[in-house]
């Protein structure tokens, strides 16, 4: 799956420069809106971690940003209205979730409190968390536990990601446990309908 920045629907104007004002500059990486998520308030976009990059900052910064970036998806979903046939719009994805699954679970997971594993410079994992990857089925995503030692994640594993399925299912999304070569476990994660 190819990940998309957020963008604009066709024909909608946004806000432009007063006749006779200097347009703003383009956005930055650094405060364009990600394809994570829609963008934090007070300007920036806000990137989840997947659990295949660095260790992401921590503290109460990050948390905060990812709770504001979580109550910016239940804001879309509550604006789109999510649910077919009417009914809570807030209890499953919207349409920009849809379409980029990895970032909408990841940033559902981290918002959460889930820790993400991580990846050194050199490909090695240094942190045991959640992974979210792309699946073979359309429509989907792959939920993993994984960490530098792998009979430890892989003890945990099982547990961590009933716990996993438990938390994305209370935010839209269905979750099924299977295994894999090697019996190892991972989630199967698919937006929920209504």
């Amino acid at each position: 799956m190819r990940e998309q920045p957020l963008e604009r629907p066709s024909g909608e104007a946004g806000p432009g420069p007063s006749p006779g004002s200097v347009a703003p500059a383009p956005p930055t990486p650094s405060d364009a809106p990600g394809p994570s998520g829609p963008p934090a308030p007070g300007g920036g976009g806000f990137d989840a971690a997947t659990g295949d990059g660095p260790e992401p900052a921590e503290g109460p910064r990050r948390r905060a940003a990812a709770a504001r970036a979580w109550a910016g998806v239940l804001e879309i979903r509550r604006v789109t209205g999510g649910a077919p046939g009417g009914g809570d719009g807030t209890a499953v994805p919207a349409p920009w979730e849809r379409t980029r699954a990895v970032r909408a679970v990841s940033l559902a997971l981290e918002a959460a409190g889930v820790p993400p594993s991580a990846v050194g410079g050199d490909g090695r994992r240094t942190r045991t968390g959640y992974r979210v990857s792309p699946s073979e089925e359309p429509g989907s995503v792959r939920v993993e536990w994984l960490g530098p030692s792998v009979s430890e994640a892989r003890r945990e594993a099982g547990e961590r990601l009933r716990a996993c399925a438990r938390l994305l299912e209370e935010r839209g999304w269905e979750a099924l446990l299977y295994r894999g070569p090697r019996r190892t476990p991972f989630l199967s994660v698919t937006p929920r309908d209504s």
